[in-house]
């Protein structure tokens, strides 16, 4: 058509139920690579890219699908923007042999683990409601080891 605009396709033959049970499975396998992240097990690039890729998954799902949860899934993608950048401001330090705090127990960290903690079970609960049964909590708060209060004092 050549007018610009990018096409929004819709899966085929996918109800609302199914559509959800996707959107599911993809934060789940986002909340694995999450807490890969605080497991310090990304470090590189390609790792990152791993993270970026489920994220857009999500993301795909959500928008083709779910539109009205489009506030949800921007805090979702804000913060993956957030955590992706201090992992690579924290392998700048390291590189540079800047003595600094181990990132993981950084309050910063934790801050931004949380709140995407907090946004994956949100648009979970979005998904489970519309699938009309009660939200479920995912692994990704507790294989985390984040504590809900925030970092020990």
């Amino acid at each position: 058509m050549g007018s610009g605009f990018l096409r929004m396709t819709a899966i085929p033959n996918q109800d609302a139920g199914s559509a959800a049970q996707s959107l599911l499975g993809a934060l789940d396998a986002y909340s694995a690579w999450l807490s890969r992240f605080m497991a310090a097990e990304v470090g590189t690039g390609t790792e990152v890219q791993s993270g970026t890729q489920l994220i857009a998954t999500v993301s795909e799902i959500r928008r083709t699908h779910f539109p009205y949860d489009s506030q949800l899934m921007s805090e979702l993608l804000i913060v993956h923007t957030h955590l992706t950048t201090l992992l690579f401001e924290y392998q700048l330090t390291k590189v540079r042999g800047t003595p600094t705090q181990p990132l993981l127990k950084s309050t910063r960290c934790i801050g931004l683990v949380q709140r995407q903690i907090a946004a994956i079970e949100a648009l979970r609960a979005s998904a489970t409601n519309r699938m009309g049964q009660i939200p479920l909590k995912s692994t990704a708060s507790l294989t985390t080891g984040v504590p809900a209060s925030g970092p020990e004092q």
